[in-house]
């Protein structure tokens, strides 16, 4: 306890000494001190990164006690990235990534995994999805909903809401995962009820209208046919 306490020390130190330091926490496997919530700008959740499913759930898990903002997720060269053709599960893959901050790495710095030496296919979906990902980026320093309850089961959809603080706009982000379900109904939190707001799909653009009213109620549904 005393080494931990006197670790607390330094960084205070640091950060006072340095304002604009930025220091960054890594946990392996998610093993964060949430005690260093105060201190670290950024926080690398764990070194197993390599699966979608395990990834967006540490991130959905941690944004409990952090921000997504300050929630550090990779896309790499995996095998999913080397080898899947489907536009929808390279999609899936990416946007696993998407629940925090996102950007692309290299493993242990090597020069064969940059984003140049992607198949065409890869480079494509990570086009279409940086994209959506820089019209709601903004929303991950705003209010956070788990609209579903956290869960291990990749048999369980997997469900987030960022919201702006106003109510003025939000983004659900939903995967299937491997669940039966098809379709999952969302309540959504943060919105005005007397408001109507513009709903757009992130896999065919399409928009419908729907009273924030509707959207807390009712819910939205989201239907993903695979």
């Amino acid at each position: 306890l005393a080494a931990l306490r006197g670790q607390y020390e330094i960084w205070e130190y640091l950060h006072s000494r340095f304002p604009d330091l930025s220091l960054e926490q890594c946990g392996y496997p998610c093993r964060i001190d949430y005690g260093l919530a105060r201190y670290m700008r950024t926080n690398w959740l764990s070194d197993a990164s390599s699966d979608p499913a395990g990834v967006r759930k540490n991130v959905i898990n941690a944004s409990y006690v952090y921000p997504a903002c300050h929630l550090e997720t990779w896309v790499y060269k995996t095998k999913e990235i080397n080898e899947e053709k489907d536009p929808a599960l390279l999609d899936t893959v990416i946007r696993s990534r998407m629940v925090g901050l996102f950007g692309f790495g290299a493993r242990f710095f090597s020069h064969h995994d940059v984003v140049s030496t992607y198949p065409p296919e890869a480079i494509e979906a990570s086009r279409r999805n940086v994209k959506d990902f820089k019209r709601y980026r903004h929303l991950l320093r705003e209010d956070v909903y788990h609209v579903l309850p956290p869960n291990k089961d990749p048999k369980k959809w997997d469900g987030i809401e960022y919201c702006k603080r106003d109510g003025s706009e939000a983004v659900v982000l939903a995967v299937r995962g491997k669940s039966d379900e098809e379709s999952k109904v969302f309540k959504l939190r943060g919105l005005k009820d007397n408001s109507t707001y513009a709903v757009i799909s992130f896999n065919d653009d399409t928009t419908q209208h729907v009273s924030g009213a509707s959207l807390r109620s009712d819910g939205l549904k989201i239907t993903l046919p695979r």
